[in-house]
């Protein structure tokens, strides 16, 4: 099983199991008024949406994955990562900027329910090599960040702080893949920029 370097020479490698339990209470992110229009796509979910839907874009990343091997470009709006690893154009305009996005994007009926489906999708192929499956060690890695930063934002639904689907796809993800080992640049997004405190 691979074992993907976690970019940061920091000693902050954390597992799932010594992670999450430590994750505190965080603010309400709901919306003061969540009829409004502007509340509706306030982090403009909608591009996730477009990107999903031109071309079919999703059922032809679903199909690639079914079959074990990435070939296309889908990673940015399929598996979403947290803002700052990563600084290309589509990197950038398809990151997770707040805890608040994450936590909508998860709660959106398609984009959340896609999510999930192509985890599933990862999680149940015959594939053991996650760079052959996702088509190398860099979209690799962003599987990782991606499966980190929901596993996180399920346990948030998990510990009923907020509701909204708690599935532990993402955490079963990266037993499969990584060891269980979380993505250390994506927590230290979490902890320290967005300010979700850990204990």
């Amino acid at each position: 099983m691979p074992r993907l370097p976690n970019g940061t020479s920091r000693s902050t490698r954390g597992t799932l199991h010594d992670f999450f339990p430590r994750l505190a209470s965080t603010t309400s992110t709901k919306p003061s008024n969540p009829g409004s229009k502007a509340d509706s796509d306030r982090h403009d979910l909608s591009r996730f949406l477009a990107a999903q839907d031109r071309g079919h874009v999703y059922q032809r990343a679903s199909r690639e994955l079914q079959q074990g091997e990435k070939r296309s470009h889908w990673m940015w709006f399929i598996f979403p990562q947290v803002e700052g690893l990563a600084y290309s154009s589509m990197s950038q305009h398809f990151a997770i900027k707040s805890w608040d996005e994450a936590i909508e994007y998860s709660r959106h009926p398609v984009l959340g329910e896609r999510l999930r489906r192509a985890s599933e999708t990862v999680l149940n192929s015959r594939e053991k090599d996650v760079e052959v499956l996702m088509g190398g060690e860099v979209d690799a890695q962003k599987l990782r960040s991606c499966m980190t930063l929901f596993a996180v934002v399920a346990r948030h639904f998990r510990k009923g702080e907020e509701s909204g689907p708690s599935e532990e796809v993402f955490e079963r993800v990266l037993e499969k893949y990584f060891d269980g080992e979380l993505d250390d640049r994506t927590l230290d997004v979490v902890r320290d920029q967005w300010r979700i405190p850990v204990a």
